[in-house]
């Protein structure tokens, strides 16, 4: 992640072409990035690539989304943006 933090940001739903378009302009605008998918592993090679923080979450269930929003603020401090990305399952 970027060593200038300038917000924190939470994508769900990175899929293979908005979510990293995404991704990559808040890690360039300085921001700490969390993909979430629900498949974690559909995300491992943007983590690596960008030092992003990986998390499955399906949105479909309240209480995964509800967690992981928990997980990423304990790990970044907040969530200064969140961009929900649906595609068909």
């Amino acid at each position: 992640m970027s060593g200038t933090n300038h917000g924190s940001a939470l994508i769900v739903g990175a899929g293979p072409e908005l979510g990293p378009a995404l991704a990559r302009h808040c890690i360039a605008a300085g921001m700490e990035v969390a993909l979430a998918a629900r498949e974690g592993a559909r995300v491992a090679a943007l983590v690596d690539e960008l030092g992003a923080r990986p998390c499955s979450c399906d949105v479909a269930v309240a209480e995964d989304v509800a967690r992981r929003f928990r997980e990423v603020v304990a790990a970044q401090g907040s969530i200064d943006a969140v961009r929900p990305i649906s595609s068909p399952p």
